[in-house]
Formats: structure tokens, sequence, C-alpha cells
């Protein structure tokens, strides 16, 4: 990576991937060897707080439009900033502390109406109904 305030991106390799394919002219989004991608922020304060702030803005404009580029698109996020000298090391780390826990579910369900007997009800026919 070149010189420069870089910050991690935090999300499912397809939604990061559609993001640097999405812009790749806009921003600069690149992958380290570890396979992690970074966007590189212009922050003039070099203060990591403000770079992850940045980052926070301008991600939350890419992650819209990705959005109504690819509909299943899920919002990509700004994780660890990294100071990265001339000479393409990363001089420094700063990991903010968040948690966030992420739960979905889809649920259905299907009812047979059993008569006093014991036996499975037919339903009545030539009923009209609305909604």
């Amino acid at each position: 990576m070149t010189e420069g305030t870089w910050v991690r991106l935090d999300g499912e390799a397809m939604d990061v991937a559609a993001l640097a394919e999405l812009f790749e002219s806009e921003v600069s989004i690149r992958k380290d060897t570890g396979g992690t991608h970074y966007i590189k922020i212009d922050d003039p304060s070099e203060d990591p707080h403000e770079a992850l702030v940045r980052a926070e803005q301008l991600l939350e404009g890419l992650n819209g439009i990705a959005r109504v580029q690819y509909a299943s698109h899920r919002p990509v996020k700004a994780g660890a900033v990294c100071q990265v000298n001339a000479a393409g090391t990363a001089t420094n780390q700063v990991i903010f502390g968040r948690a966030s826990i992420v739960s979905r579910s889809r649920v259905s369900a299907s009812g047979t109406v059993i008569s006093a007997d014991g036996k499975e009800a037919v339903p009545p026919q030539n009923v009209e109904t609305s909604f």
C-alpha cells in the first residue's frame, strides 16, 4: 500500500469486492498480502479517530449506491485504522473497540384442523374469502 492513512474494510467478501469493483476509479481500495481490503482516507490531521469517522461517512454513501446496484448488498463497515509510511510499512494500527451481534431468521408454518373425533377436518367447499 502507498503512504497515507488506510482503513480496513470489514464485511462479507462479496460485498467488499463489489465496492472495490464499483468504485475502482473513484476511491483507492487495496488488498494486502493477507487478503484484507483497505480504503485510503485523506486525513490531513493524521488522527485515527477522525480517519475512522471519514471512512464511515464515505462508506455510508458507497454502500447506498452498491445497494441500488446489487439488491443483496450488505453494508461494509470501517475497521482498524492504519498509517503507512513512505517505505510501505504500517507504522501503527489503531483498532477501536466495537462489537455487534447480528441474528437473522425466517419462520414459516402450516396448520391442520383436527375435528372433535380426532380426524383431520375437511375444509368447507365454495366459501368466498376476501382480505
